[in-house]
């Protein structure tokens, strides 16, 4: 069962991050960000071409005078979301409306770790891995 609680809470601690407000020009190389677009633009990622382009994500290569260039991790369009796999886009600083920092919440880390642990004593008590013996008869008495 140990083995499993890694695998099981991933998609959990991937929810203890956070976006949180930022302006143009102000995250450094390698942050992570959030970009919310207007015209909502078509973007070429890789190969493929994506309409519509509502909000794209990714680390911040390097602000230029006009535009930004993004390692996109996610693209997102009306209709869906599509993986950035990494590639580099280039959005025009016109087309952004909002730019938001991916951040560590520690309110919802410390939340999901404390239930995290709580959850995994209960599942302990209840398959039996509690502090009872078998070696001693019941009422506690020695056999002679």
């Amino acid at each position: 069962m140990a083995r499993w609680v890694p695998l099981l809470c991933a998609p959990g601690f991937a929810a203890c991050y956070t976006y949180l407000p930022a302006e143009i020009g102000g995250p450094t190389r390698g942050v992570t960000i959030r970009t919310e677009v207007q015209d909502h633009p078509t973007l070429q990622v890789g190969d493929r071409t994506i309409h519509d382009v509502t909000q794209l994500d990714g680390q911040v290569i390097r602000w230029e005078p006009d535009t930004l260039a993004l390692s996109a991790s996610g693209v997102h369009s009306f209709e869906q979301g599509y993986p950035g796999n990494g590639y580099t886009v280039r959005l025009s600083l016109t087309d952004i409306t909002s730019i938001s920092v991916k951040r560590l919440d520690t309110r919802r880390t410390l939340l999901l770790a404390l239930g995290t642990i709580a959850a995994a004593i209960v599942a302990q008590q209840s398959l039996g891995g509690g502090a009872a013996s078998s070696d001693n008869p019941p009422g506690g008495g020695v056999v002679h």
